[in-house]
């Protein structure tokens, strides 16, 4: 039943989501713990948001064309790290990868649909890793992103998982919903309903 109604005392919808748990390594090394409702990621994506922090100045190109920008920029300096994943309680697997998505949410990055088919609300991460790619092969393929386009695409990947764990002897950070907090090791768990949504 709807708990929630507007001034004019219409009813509003609301629905249960899900949440992303995230224990991961902070700036000092300490343990930390974060919760997130769109999506976590690690690599690239967190070399972006750690760029993005040192040049504040760039805020006014704003959403899609900052995001993009601080991309290409970082695609120069940022490798295909050597990461070691597990999802579930399946055997680990080693990945060198440029980028790792734990999605609950599908956008990210100023628009980017990373995770198109991703759901909120079905207990399960869609987890969307790159293979090693040829930065070549990544600068041809990055448009196909903004419109979900990417996943048939034989070097990304994607299973669904209720946990996700990922471990690096190099330094990996992290992007939570925009924000770098940390770096690997991390582990992410989905907390099913947790979250009530206004629809």
């Amino acid at each position: 039943m709807p708990q929630f109604s507007t001034p004019e005392g219409n009813p509003i919808e609301t629905k249960q989501i899900d949440v992303g748990k995230m224990t991961f390594r902070d700036e000092s090394d300490g343990s930390s713990l974060r919760y997130y409702a769109n999506i976590g990621s690690l690599g690239l994506s967190g070399e972006v948001d750690r760029f993005l922090m040192r040049h504040p100045n760039l805020k006014q190109l704003g959403g899609k064309v900052l995001f993009l920008y601080a991309t290409l920029i970082q695609l120069l300096n940022c490798p295909q790290f050597q990461l070691k994943i597990r999802l579930d309680d399946d055997s680990e697997f080693e990945v060198q990868s440029r980028l790792v998505a734990v999605a609950n949410g599908q956008f990210f990055g100023g628009g980017m649909q990373v995770a198109p088919e991703a759901l909120l609300d079905d207990g399960l991460f869609d987890v969307i890793w790159l293979k090693e790619m040829y930065l070549a092969t990544f600068l041809r393929h990055l448009p196909k992103v903004y419109f979900g386009k990417h996943m048939g695409i034989p070097e990304i990947q994607h299973q669904r998982a209720k946990k996700v764990e990922v471990q690096s002897d190099e330094n990996v950070w992290l992007d939570i919903d925009g924000e770098s907090p940390g770096k690997l090791d991390a582990c992410f768990e989905i907390l099913p309903g947790l979250l009530k949504l206004k629809t």
